[in-house]
């Protein structure tokens, strides 16, 4: 069976993801001298009884690289408004972990990985899991599972009017569920990036669910993120949510990444989809009215097929039913 090339790509783009924040965080918290290469745990550790553990002098360093706005780049109304002209979007929930121990050897998996592409206008969805199919030997697609969307998001979208409102329960049931106006942006990681990212002032519930109860020696740090897209008339709006935990355990520093993103298009604007009746697929978009969602004037790549110009081999997409 071919592996469709869109998957390949975004778990390259999702494994770079996770490697370049481990790295990053790795390169702030040398900076700030909280970081220890080959960590030294002091025998007496305060006991954290499962609750938070704020560094004052972290968050006061962090406080000085961040220009602290009302709103900052976020504004409700007309990102939902932006948002909600969309009849579909692909969803994605990947939840990974890297084990340092300080002398150059990480370990990387993928606890989660969802993805699904939902059609909140027909309230239908395809959804998988792709958690088991990264290996080390590459990507196996004979491990991909189908699950239910609300098995793998948390959710259901049955009862949703819109994809606002769509948006606001898969944030929330995520865990990135704290006032989003409440945010600092975070100058160093655009500088980094080029992402227009902010970090929440407060606590999401996924940050206590990543930790649980685990028994570190040492906390390092837990934040969210968040990072907005821009329409071409200057309209921003959330498209990927990150949290991180990092934390000292033995000699071991361990980096826990959650990433939730979204792709929002409109059913007919798929990008590249072409018409496809039975298990012929055509780029052309005449007679297409019985397709409808599965038509495209430009190329381009389609959210469910990951193909350009036309559908896959494997493609699960509606358009190419």
């Amino acid at each position: 069976m071919k592996i469709d090339s869109g998957i390949i790509k975004m778990l390259i783009v999702v494994f770079a993801i996770t490697i370049i924040a481990a790295l990053i965080l790795r390169h702030v918290m040398e900076k700030k001298g909280l970081y220890d290469s080959s960590p030294k745990v002091e025998t007496a550790v305060e006991e954290t009884s499962g609750k938070m553990v704020d560094d004052e002098e972290t968050k006061e360093a962090d406080n000085e690289s961040k220009v602290v706005s009302a709103g900052n780049g976020y504004e409700k109304i007309s990102a939902d408004k932006a948002v909600g002209e969309n009849t579909c979007v692909q969803v994605e929930k990947i939840l990974t972990e890297v084990a340092d121990d300080g002398k150059g050897n990480q370990e990387l998996k993928y606890t989660t990985y969802y993805m699904s592409d939902v059609n909140l206008s027909a309230l239908s969805d395809s959804t998988a899991d792709y958690t088991q199919c990264i290996t080390e030997d590459g990507f196996d697609d004979s491990k991909i599972e189908k699950v239910s969307f609300a098995d793998a998001f948390g959710f259901s979208y049955q009862g949703c009017t819109d994809m606002a409102e769509f948006f606001e329960l898969a944030r929330k049931s995520s865990g990135f569920d704290y006032d989003m106006t409440d945010a600092s942006y975070d100058e160093e990681k655009y500088e980094l990036m080029k992402e227009e990212s902010y970090e929440f002032n407060g606590d999401c519930s996924i940050l206590y669910s990543m930790l649980g109860d685990m028994d570190y020696d040492r906390l390092i740090q837990s934040t969210c993120y968040y990072s907005l897209s821009e329409l071409e008339d200057g309209t921003k709006y959330p498209t990927m949510f990150t949290a991180i935990v990092q934390y000292i355990k033995g000699d071991i520093t361990y980096t826990k990444t959650a990433y939730l993103g979204f792709s929002y298009y409109k059913e007919g604007e798929s990008g590249g989809c072409g018409c496809c009746s039975g298990s012929e697929c055509e780029t052309s978009c005449e007679d297409c009215s019985d397709n409808a969602g599965c038509c495209s004037e430009s190329d381009g790549t389609c959210p469910s097929c990951g193909g350009v110009g036309g559908c896959t081999e494997d493609c699960t997409g509606d358009c190419c039913k």
